[in-house]
């Protein structure tokens, strides 16, 4: 877990919050005691694809914060306790391609509410992101598997320019 000066990160859940809705490299989940460590990694996933398809250099996941605007601050209680959030980039890279992992994990107390925020860095140029070998992506506040990469039936059609600009041969 990695600290900046905290007006720095109030700044930045300020920015995030100001979104008018969650977008496919945005993501807020209010997580008041618990998250799927699951969950957490097909997100991981889904964000860092969703990332580079849009050109910036991260996605965000936001925990203690409401998902429908105006995205109230409502804090968190995951991983509260320790070990807490310390050893979490290591499990996470275990399962993702490449033992990609989260580049910051910061921990906010904004209005007396902790808020946990997640910066998850874009796929590398070409090659998607995976969680136990599956690529997730989104399409609009939609989380599902790539087209070809799952055989549970919840894979979700990616629009074609997935493909284009991943510079993948086979769909998403």
């Amino acid at each position: 877990m990695t600290q900046q000066a905290e007006p720095k990160l109030v700044a930045l859940i300020d920015r995030l919050r100001e979104e008018s809705h969650e977008t496919e490299w945005l993501e807020f989940k209010e997580a008041k005691n618990n998250f799927s460590f699951d969950e957490l990694g097909k997100y991981f996933s889904a964000l860092s694809n969703e990332a580079r398809l849009a050109g910036r250099r991260c996605g965000w996941l936001v925990f203690g914060v409401t998902n429908e605007v105006p995205h109230r601050v409502v804090g968190s209680g995951y991983r509260s306790q320790a070990p807490g959030l310390e050893k979490l980039k290591q499990q996470v890279a275990k399962f993702t391609s490449y033992q990609l992992t989260f580049a910051a994990i910061h921990e906010v107390s904004y209005a007396g509410k902790r808020v946990v925020l997640f910066q998850i860095p874009a796929a590398p140029v070409g090659i998607p992101v995976t969680w136990h070998g599956i690529a997730y992506g989104r399409i609009r506040d939609s989380l599902g598997a790539c087209r070809n990469t799952s055989n549970s039936g919840d894979a979700i059609e990616m629009n074609p320019h997935f493909v284009a600009r991943l510079g993948l041969r086979i769909g998403c």
